[in-house]
Parts: structure tokens; sequence; C-alpha cells
């Protein structure tokens, strides 16, 4: 009776905390909508929905780890094998962050043509927005990921947190940077970048609590980095 009760306590904290989460993803949407609408009309939104793929790519590989990770971090846990989740937890994280790179360095070189892809051939604010988020594509990748491996490894609270802080910030700094310095879109641009830093800062809080597995998970995680990759093995 008593571990029902744990077990079905538990599943409606992470069953709510995985809603809000999606809410407030949802939310910071809706908030670039109304915000870059408001300030720049028709050519604001243009901007937008010439960048939604590319936010769409960021959220595949984002989630993609994510979920992944999360996934056999969980399972590891589950068998208490704290040295798995650590190595998992890490690899999660450098996959994506190299994957980040890749794509920034990608996205950097060929800015002109992924904008004519997406529709926006002649929209010059396009490259003022998506330059800055196009160099920073390893926050953005990295920000899902760390959110859905704290959420497995115990902590869906400070995972829901850090979305939340990443929304609010985000339409504090537009405010900010586009009505009050008059930073135009890059302002915009700038506003979402730091919102998913403050993201990545509050997750990174899970790291100091004493109930994870941040400590095997660094040693763990060199130690694949430097012996069982390719690299590692072939030095």
């Amino acid at each position: 009776m008593n571990n029902q009760h744990f077990v079905n306590k538990a599943f409606r904290v992470f069953v709510i905390n995985s809603i809000l989460s999606s809410a407030g993803i949802v939310m910071g949407t809706f908030v670039d909508a109304v915000i870059l609408g408001n300030a720049f009309g028709e050519s604001g939104l243009s901007v937008l929905a010439v960048s939604m793929p590319v936010y769409m790519i960021f959220n595949l590989f984002g989630f993609a780890f994510g979920m992944g990770g999360s996934l056999k971090v969980s399972e590891s846990i589950g068998a208490e094998d704290k040295n798995g989740a650590g190595t998992y937890f890490t690899q999660a994280m450098v996959f994506s962050v190299v994957t980040g790179v890749f794509i920034a360095a990608l996205g950097t070189l060929f800015l002109p043509e992924i904008i004519n892809l997406t529709g926006g051939s002649g929209l010059d604010a396009a490259s003022d927005y998506l330059g800055p988020i196009m160099l920073t594509a390893p926050v953005f990748i990295l920000a899902p990921v760390l959110s859905l491996l704290i959420r497995s490894d115990a902590d869906p609270f400070l995972s829901t947190l850090g979305i939340s802080a990443s929304v609010v910030i985000n339409l504090v700094l537009d405010l900010v940077f586009i009505f009050g310095l008059n930073m135009g879109i890059f302002g915009a641009a700038l506003a979402m970048i730091i919102g998913q830093l403050s993201a990545i800062m509050v997750y990174a809080l899970h790291f100091f609590k004493k109930n994870n597995h941040r400590s095997s998970s660094f040693f763990c995680g060199l130690r694949w980095c430097v012996y069982d990759t390719p690299l590692g093995q072939h030095f």
C-alpha cells in the first residue's frame, strides 16, 4: 500500500511537471509571435516563420539526444548502476554540444542559402535574427537535453523551473531590447539566446544537489571520451 502510494505520488509529480514544461515551450513561441508581431508587424512575423525550420532542427537533435539519454539514465538508475547513469548522462551532453558546434559552423557559413531555402529571400531582417541564433546552436540543443536528463534524474521541478525562467527572461528582455534600447530584430534574437542560457544555468543547479549522479558523470564521461571513442582508441 505504501509503495503504491509512493508510485502514484511520483507519477503525479512527473506528469504535472511534464505538462507544465510543454506549456512553457508553447508559451515561449507564443510570446515571440506577439512581441515580434507588435514590434515589427508583418516583417517580424515573417522572420519568425522563416526561423521555424531552424528551431525544428534544434529541437530534433535536442529531444533526440535528451530522450535517448534520459531513457538510458533512468534504466541505469533502476539497475542501481550509478557509473552507467553518469556515463550516459555525459554522452548525451557531449553529443549535443558537438552536434551544436557542427550545425553552428555550417549554419553560419551557409546562412544566406538557409534563409533562401526557408522562404526568406529578400527579407533583410532574417539574417539579423537567424545569424546570432545559428551561431549559438549548441545552447539551443543543449537546453532541452539537460531539461530531459535532469528530469530523468528525479528532478522534474527544476526542469520545469528552467523552462519557465527562459520564457519569463525572454519576454522581459524582448521588451527591454526592442522597445527600450531600440535594438531591432537583433534584440529579439539576443533575448531568445539569453533566455536559453538562463534555462541552462537553472538546470546546472541540479549538479549541486546531493541526490544526483553528477559525481560519476564527469569521470565516467571523461573515461568514455578518452578511451572508448574511436578517436581515443586511435591514440
